[in-house]
């Protein structure tokens, strides 16, 4: 029988590199109002504390399942970071989305009336 054999990808080209850098950018520049927004008003009023939980696991998951699947490509180019850069370009957008959804859960759970300290209406 013949095995199926594992080869790494081919770089990505320069075009897809570029665009993969300003979507980087773009997520970044794109969670500011949020982040902004809930920390100049002091409450996290509207913003389901599960849901924004919820979402930073499942894109925890999504992070680890790239990683898992470029593992072959990433062993082929393990000796020099450079070379695996354009092909982690999605991995990293994938990260940098799990960092900033963590900042914001953060101040969700922080503020009221997430925070735990500010009594619910019907519990008292």
């Amino acid at each position: 029988r013949a095995m199926l054999a594992c080869h790494p990808a081919e770089p990505p080209d320069p075009l897809s590199v570029k665009t993969g850098a300003i979507i980087i950018v773009a997520t970044a520049f794109g969670a500011i109002p949020q982040l902004h927004k809930l920390a100049s008003s002091g409450s996290s009023a509207g913003v389901s504390a599960a849901t924004s939980g919820l979402t930073l696991t499942f894109t925890w998951f999504n992070l680890l399942a790239t990683l898992t699947v470029k593992a072959p490509s990433l062993r082929s180019c393990a000796d020099s970071v450079l070379r695996c850069l354009p092909s982690l370009v999605d991995a990293l957008q994938q990260a940098e989305t799990a960092l900033i959804l963590l900042a914001i859960l953060l101040l969700v759970v922080s503020l009221p009336p997430n925070d735990g300290a500010t009594p619910r209406r019907g519990t008292a």
